[in-house]
């Protein structure tokens, strides 16, 4: 009965020396890079071409580089529109039969938004 307890433990003391064996192999071999990281304290100059690199192409450059960037360069309009001058500003202007047009389409919206609500 002596030797069935034995092979067991001469098992367990041979995965042990190998496994052992293994982890002073690795170790031998093991090269840490521990000096590899991301400098938080970077040049400035390279900290300033990312910023660059993100902003918007009207804030880079003073010129549009490409035609598709023409279309919407200069936003600004070209002529200030006030609101009192007539020419430019057209308010908005309603006859009978447009304000009855109007008020039968909304009658009918409203009936189409009670009928969904009451059917859910």
């Amino acid at each position: 009965m002596g030797s069935n307890t034995e092979k067991p433990q001469r098992m367990n003391l041979n995965q042990e020396k190998i496994m052992v064996e293994s982890i002073k192999k690795e170790l031998r071999h093991q090269a840490l890079y521990t000096r590899y990281k991301q400098n938080p304290f970077g040049e400035e100059s390279l900290c300033a071409v990312i910023q660059r690199s993100r902003m918007e192409p009207k804030k880079k450059y003073t010129e549009p580089q490409t035609e598709n960037q023409v279309y919407g360069w200069k936003s600004e309009p070209l002529v200030n529109r006030e609101r009192n001058d007539r020419r430019f500003f057209f308010g908005r202007r309603e006859c009978e039969l447009t304000r009855s047009v109007g008020s039968s389409m909304n009658q009918n919206n409203s009936a189409r938004i009670n009928s969904r609500k009451t059917a859910q």
